[in-house]
């Protein structure tokens, strides 16, 4: 047996992708229950689920159909309802699907996580049911971001990028910056200090060719307490 189904359902929450979010299943009476936990993304995101069931393989595509990103980023939880699956080992696996026409500079598709679920004998069933779910935006963030009063036009070049990035920002007097890559679950993965800069624009060459493929917070904290926060999508 072979099913598709094509889901929406909107709410407020939050972009991105990832790849350290959180899978686990569980029977909640007939129904099985995914539950995609933690996940990263803009807060206007309004994610659309494709389910196929092929056998004993459930493969779920997460797709954000909005098309107004926001720089502000929350995690939220995907719950995927499946009802009066027979008995059996199954494999289930989840993938994020991007798309030009919702905004991303290119179509792309990745595995988020795969997990194997044993569903005991439920019993009669009257046909497979599908429901999808989006949680509102949780009360804490990965990567705090910066107060808008303290903007200094920080800029990113290539990005998405590989090997070396080019970033600009403004600096009010000689001092020194911090820059930081975060990933998405706030852990500090590279950390650079730039020192004794011009007051004006800073230009500069990054050389990251040694961090893992992924999607990435970048953080600039200048010595007088302003800072900004950008987004850097990192590609092989």
């Amino acid at each position: 047996m072979r099913i598709i189904a094509h889901i929406v359902f909107v709410f407020f929450i939050a972009t991105s992708f990832l790849y350290s979010d959180k899978i686990d299943a569980a029977m909640d009476g007939r129904s099985l229950v995914i539950r995609v936990k933690d996940v990263v993304a803009n807060c206007n995101s309004k994610f659309d689920d494709k389910i196929e069931i092929n056998g004993k393989k459930i493969i779920i595509t997460q797709i954000d159909t909005s098309t107004s990103k926001q720089r502000c980023e929350c995690s939220y939880d995907l719950i995927h309802t499946i009802g009066n699956l027979s008995q059996g080992k199954y494999k289930i696996e989840i993938y994020r699907e991007e798309n030009r026409t919702f905004g991303y500079q290119e179509d792309k598709k990745y595995l988020v996580g795969s997990i194997d679920y044993d569903i005991p004998n439920i019993g009669q069933r009257a046909g497979i049911t599908l429901d999808f779910r989006q949680t509102p935006c949780k009360a804490s963030t990965r990567v705090n971001l910066p107060n808008l009063s303290k903007n200094i036009g920080l800029e990113i070049f290539p990005n998405p990028g590989k090997d070396e990035i080019t970033i600009k920002f403004n600096s009010n007097s000689k001092n020194s910056a911090r820059f930081t890559v975060y990933n998405l679950i706030g852990k500090e993965i590279f950390v650079k200090e730039l020192k004794n800069f011009d007051d004006g624009v800073f230009v500069g060459k990054i050389n990251l060719q040694n961090i893992p493929e992924g999607v990435y917070i970048v953080k600039i904290v200048m010595d007088n307490g302003n800072s900004e926060t950008k987004k850097l999508i990192w590609s092989k």
